[in-house]
This record gives C-alpha cells, sequence and structure tokens, in this order.
C-alpha cells in the first residue's frame, strides 16, 4: 500500500465515522468516543501528510546538497 492508498483509506474512515456520527446522535449527544475517533483520524492523516511533505522537501534539497559539494 502506498502512502496516498493510505492516507485515502483513512480520510475515508473519518468520513465514515462521521456520517456514522451525525446520524446516530443529530442532537449533537455527548459523544465523546466517536469524537476521538475522528480526532486521531485527523491527527493521523496530518502526520503522514507533514511526513510525505518533508520527504518530498529533501527529495528537492538533495540534488541542490549533492551538486554543492562538487563544487
Amino acid at each position: 500500500m502506498t502512502v496516498n492508498q493510505c492516507i485515502e483509506q483513512l480520510k475515508d474512515l473519518r468520513q465514515d465515522k462521521d456520517r456514522f456520527y451525525k446520524t446516530k446522535y443529530p442532537d449533537g449527544a455527548d459523544t465523546d468516543k466517536l469524537v476521538k475517533d475522528i480526532q486521531a483520524l485527523d491527527i493521523a492523516i496530518d502526520i503522514i501528510q507533514e511526513y510525505q511533505n518533508e520527504k518530498r522537501q529533501a527529495m528537492l534539497q538533495a540534488p541542490i546538497l549533492q551538486r554543492s559539494k562538487n563544487e
């Protein structure tokens, strides 16, 4: 599974949780567990996307660093 597939699965799961929350508790009843699950999924998505961005930046920087070492 690629990183992008992982992110998409987490986003799908998050949407499913959100839909379930809104259907089961339309009045916004106390649902700490579901809210925490949704927040955990949001955090996981953010962490993976941040890692992906840092990796992309490092890959962009690598050729620049290599050229400066050779000069």
